[in-house]
């Protein structure tokens, strides 16, 4: 599948905020159907043996089963794909964040293709990215509500990230920004830049930089600004923010 994308389209190019529940429903019923992935094993067996596809009816039963009890480490690890686009993004712009979207999604302005075929979408209206876990290996090409959506696949290795990996993922400064605003629930700048032995302008800049991916949120406090994690921050590094 092909996407043209105009000038106006590259402009209006977006990041889902989060896992879309309705399409990991409907791709982990997709993924019933199929030879299991390495990294859904366990989950296949188990779901193929719970639920026929054919014999599916009550959905509300499936979801709680497949669904639900994975749900905050789909999302987090969508957030963290989130992570990952705007930092591409930021670091190399738009045409490194196209290029680099995956292998299997190919950038040649104007246009980008995705698995090979050579069938056309307008955008009309610009692109969605929407990052998901039950899509497997392979993106795709969707319209949606009227809108190119472009489905990533990322990981679906559900386990926790390291504090490790977490640095690797956003880069050590970001992740220790990130740890800090998750045990004292929220600190100003001046806080996060005496903890963190950093500049004033240096923890500006990286805050702002988790802002603009959903990670954090400013708020006013008299002549202080006020950093919290966001809920996709706190799922990120999978505790809760602190009230």
């Amino acid at each position: 599948m092909e996407l043209r994308l105009s000038a106006a389209d590259l402009g209006r190019i977006t990041v889902a905020q989060g896992a879309d529940p309705e399409l990991e429903y409907r791709l982990s019923l997709r993924m019933l159907r199929r030879p299991s992935l390495p990294c859904f094993v366990d989950w296949h067996g188990e779901m193929s043996q719970r639920f026929r596809y054919r014999e599916l009816t009550d959905r509300s039963g499936y979801e709680r089963i497949a669904i639900e009890p994975y749900w905050d480490r789909i999302e987090k690890f969508v957030a963290a794909e989130r992570v990952r686009l705007g930092r591409t993004l930021l670091d190399g712009g738009l045409d490194t964040l196209l290029a680099t979207l995956h292998p299997e999604v190919r950038w040649d302005s104007p246009r980008l293709r995705v698995n090979g075929s050579a069938d056309e979408m307008t955008a009309e209206g610009g692109l969605l990215v929407q990052p998901s876990v039950f899509t497997g290996h392979h993106p795709m090409l969707v319209r949606r509500a009227g809108q190119a959506v472009l489905v990533l696949p990322v990981s679906c290795e559900l386990e926790d990230l390291a504090d490790e990996q977490l640095g690797a993922l956003m880069g050590r400064t970001r992740a220790k920004l990130i740890k800090m605003l998750m045990l004292a629930g929220g600190a100003t700048t001046t806080q996060l830049a005496r903890r963190a032995d950093l500049s004033l302008a240096a923890v500006s800049q990286h805050v702002a930089v988790l802002r603009s991916v959903g990670l954090v949120v400013t708020q006013n406090a008299g002549r202080e600004r006020c950093h919290l994690l966001t809920p996709a921050g706190a799922r990120l590094v999978d505790r809760p923010v602190c009230s």
